[in-house]
């Protein structure tokens, strides 16, 4: 939409589509990961019945689902970005939030902390709140509209 509005010379209107989109996907988003972490238990239970399994499963759909609602901004803000001809922002950003934030915090929360498993759901989390920070703060900056298309 950003892409398509922009070649139509309409750059409030490619800005104010990103917004609307940005906003119903995080409330989605929110809505379906708070069903799924109050399901978590009965949804591993499906696939695998033992303690450990369903544990384990159940503190990572519960973690990372605070992290998908954060994901799924990132996410519209990258193809925002991306639909203006701005590639290059959004690749360094994902890059910085997996090899510069996602990867050191999983290695030591999960071994350093001694968090485990939780460590690296965790870290995954962070990484996908950083990301949809600097994406939406590079969005708000609007150098996107100035790009030729």
């Amino acid at each position: 939409m950003v892409g398509q509005n922009l070649g139509a010379a309409k750059a409030s209107r490619a800005e104010k589509s990103a917004w609307l989109i940005a906003t119903l996907t995080m409330i989605f988003a929110g809505l379906s990961m708070t069903v799924l972490s109050f399901m978590a238990k009965p949804i591993i239970s499906v696939f695998n019945t033992e303690v450990g399994v369903v544990s384990v499963g159940v503190s990572m759909i519960r973690i990372v689902a605070i992290g998908q609602v954060f994901m799924s901004l990132s996410r519209v803000m990258e193809s925002s970005l991306g639909g203006s001809g701005d590639t290059i922002s959004p690749m360094v950003i994902n890059i910085i939030a997996l090899w510069f934030i996602q990867l050191p915090l999983a290695y030591s929360f999960s071994r350093i902390v001694g968090w485990g498993t939780n460590g690296i759901w965790l870290a995954l989390s962070i990484g996908y709140m950083v990301a949809a920070l600097i994406m939406t703060l590079r969005f708000q900056q609007g150098k996107w509209k100035l790009k030729e298309i």
